[in-house]
Order: C-alpha cells, then structure tokens, then sequence
C-alpha cells in the first residue's frame, strides 16, 4: 500500500500556551512545518521520520517543531519566536507521549497484504 497525505488522518487535541487553550492538529501540514523548523531554526535538514526519533528520545526541539506544526496546522497565527518564549514543557502533561500516540493515531493502519520495506 502506497502512502500518500491524503491517507494521514487529522486527530486534533489542545495544549494551553501562555495561560490560553490553542487547538492541535496533526496531519501532513504539521509534518511539512516541523521538517520547515528543524531547516530554518535549527539549521538540520531532518525529515520527519528523523524528528519523530528525536520526539521518542525526549529531545526538547522534536516536541517543539511537532508541537508548532500541529498549532500552525490548527489555524494558529503565531510566530516561532513567541512560541518558543511562550513554551513549556509543563504546558501539556504527558507532552511525549501525547504527541507519540496523536502521531501515530494520524497514520493509516497496515493491512496485511502490505509489503515490509516496499518503499512504493
């Protein structure tokens, strides 16, 4: 089975950023931004299977870049510089994980016909 954006689902959820509730969604836009931020402000080319690793790792600029991916997707209007002053860890309990699961909620399921390491 070939996978396509169209084929990633958009589980939606909410953090609270600077004392607001702002809207999460996470789907193909959320996954082209965060790959934009580690290009832009972290001066890494990563891909997004690099920055899931780096979310599973604890790494703090994986939380962020998928975070502000799935805000920007949402609809929110709001620069990187205030998100990242505006940004803490505490903001959503559980932030690893949460984003772990709302990821992998986003992929298609694998059916059994499908062929392991078939890159098409």
């Amino acid at each position: 089975m070939k996978m396509r954006g169209k084929d990633v689902d958009a589980p939606t959820s909410e953090m609270t950023l600077g004392g607001e509730k702002m809207p999460l969604r996470f789907d193909m836009e959320t996954m082209r931004i965060a790959e934009d931020v580690y290009e832009q402000y972290f001066g890494r080319n990563a891909n997004f299977a690099d920055i899931l690793q780096y979310l599973a790792m604890g790494k703090i600029g994986g939380i962020m870049a998928i975070l502000y991916g799935a805000l920007r997707s949402a609809g929110a209007e709001i620069a990187w510089r205030d998100f990242t002053a505006a940004f803490r860890l505490t903001d959503v309990p559980g932030v690893r994980e949460q984003l772990q699961q709302q990821m992998l909620a986003a992929m298609p399921p694998v059916s059994k016909g499908d062929k392991k390491g078939d890159p098409q």
